[in-house]
């Protein structure tokens, strides 16, 4: 710190931090909006299967009792689908899938932001420092904003995130 007072560094060493700093950010985001949107398709399946299950299986037991079927599969069919409209109605995966969504969505719209104030905003030679420290303490405060009202990624969703970055990454 001393050093970069004396030499007159000490805007560049500043805006170097910032820079790390809001790749951080970037980074984070990025990997939360990810498994964010990987948790979606998850949730979306499970809204599908449990739904068209639920019906195939009322449709059964309805077929069965007109056909006058087997008394158990009567029974098995309507238990089958009672019970998929039942997790159905408890997990809500529609609404699981939509909350996930949201937030992917939130987290990409600090990670442009973070990558705009990295790009664009720190190199400009007139942007005030005091300014530079307000954006990136704003970025920060945006990320734990998100971060405190998004649902918990399931462990799955956040591993299966990372192969598609890093995919990503490389094509860059």
């Amino acid at each position: 710190y001393l050093a970069c007072l004396e030499t007159g560094d000490m805007d560049n060493t500043l805006k170097a931090e910032l820079k790390s700093e809001a790749q951080r950010i970037e980074e984070a985001a990025l990997l939360s909006g990810k498994g964010h949107y990987t948790a979606v398709t998850g949730w979306r399946w499970t809204h599908w299967a449990l739904g068209v299950g639920s019906a195939a299986a009322s449709a059964l037991a309805a077929i069965s009792v007109l056909m006058q079927w087997t008394p158990a599969l009567v029974v098995t069919a309507a238990a089958a689908a009672t019970l998929a409209a039942a997790v159905l109605t408890a997990l809500k995966p529609s609404e699981q899938a939509d909350r996930h969504q949201r937030a992917g969505d939130r987290y990409f719209e600090i990670k442009n932001s973070a990558r705009i104030f990295r790009e664009i905003e720190l190199v400009d030679p007139n942007a005030p420092l005091k300014d530079l420290i307000k954006g990136i303490k704003i970025l920060s405060s945006g990320l734990a904003v998100i971060r405190s009202g998004a649902p918990i990624i399931p462990g799955h969703a956040y591993e299966g995130a990372r192969p598609e970055i890093e995919t990503e990454e490389g094509a860059d």
